[in-house]
């Protein structure tokens, strides 16, 4: 899969701060890529978001964290 960031995902990323954090960030968007249905990611398309013109995805890096995409 091939993943373009937005400037919106590179601030936030980045006010993320902790290290850690950004580690649990950073290793979802490595299972993503590897392996988009595995169970730890819980992918789910949300209901009625639309970006560039296509369905909005979500998929689990924490229990607390979300990341959001557009698959292409």
């Amino acid at each position: 899969m091939k993943f373009t960031y937005t400037g919106r995902f590179r601030k936030a990323y980045k006010r993320l701060g902790s290290i850690e954090v950004q580690g649990q960030v950073k290793k979802a968007i490595k299972l993503m890529d590897t392996n988009l249905a595995h169970p730890s990611l819980g992918v789910e398309k949300i209901r009625g978001a639309r970006g560039e013109g296509r369905d909005v995805w979500a998929a689990r890096a924490s229990k607390a964290m979300r990341i959001t995409f557009v698959r292409h």
